[in-house]
């Protein structure tokens, strides 16, 4: 266990996406009671569950292996109402760059009229001795026409949240605030007092 005397509390990062870890170090950044620790090397992990959650899980448990920490790991998606709720936890593996995977999305879209959408990121907390928390956060809004800003990662020039008329990739500082990550992050943090002893 974790001495409640030990804050704050040094979380091992599973992840390579170096968009995630720089978006991870400003969530979890000035005030939360976390640092984070980045893995020396990233193993690979298969994301073959059928949930966020699952994969999450999955990754969390994958970098146990020899830690003493807890380990911090996530998965996310895009999930479009008139795709069915897809690409889902396919969100990654549609194409193999960002250009492409919103290229891929675009196509699909071309003359529909429902873009709604939502973002869904769930987190995993893991930690050494077995125990595991999930934290789900959501954020909706429309899938644009084209591509706008230059800011973020993945999807994020298309998809405009709800009731902005910029993208995640234009909003700046605001998505650190609103942004399905930043949800999920504020219940780990919320939570944490509870399951740290």
């Amino acid at each position: 266990m974790i001495s409640m005397r030990s804050w704050p509390v040094e979380v091992v990062l599973a992840t390579g996406n170096r968009g995630k870890v720089r978006e991870w170090e400003r969530l979890l950044g000035d005030g939360a009671p976390v640092r984070l620790v980045l893995p020396s090397e990233v193993p690979p992990v298969e994301e073959d569950q059928d949930t966020y959650q699952g994969n999450a899980l999955k990754k969390a448990r994958s970098f146990l292996a020899g830690q003493d920490r807890p380990v911090l790991a996530e998965d996310s998606g895009l999930e479009v109402v008139s795709l069915g709720m897809a690409p889902g936890v396919r969100s990654a593996r549609v194409a193999g760059s960002d250009p492409e995977r919103i290229g891929w999305l675009l196509e699909r879209l071309r003359g529909e009229r429902d873009r709604r959408a939502r973002f869904v990121c769930v987190a995993a907390l893991a930690f050494p001795d077995g125990r595991s928390y999930t934290f789900r956060g959501e954020l909706w809004g429309t899938i644009a026409e084209r591509p706008m800003g230059d800011g973020g990662f993945g999807y994020d020039p298309v998809f405009m949240p709800l009731g902005l008329d910029v993208t995640l990739a234009q909003v700046g500082a605001l998505k650190d605030r609103i942004s399905h990550r930043a949800r999920a992050a504020r219940r780990l943090v919320l939570a944490l007092p509870l399951v740290v002893e």
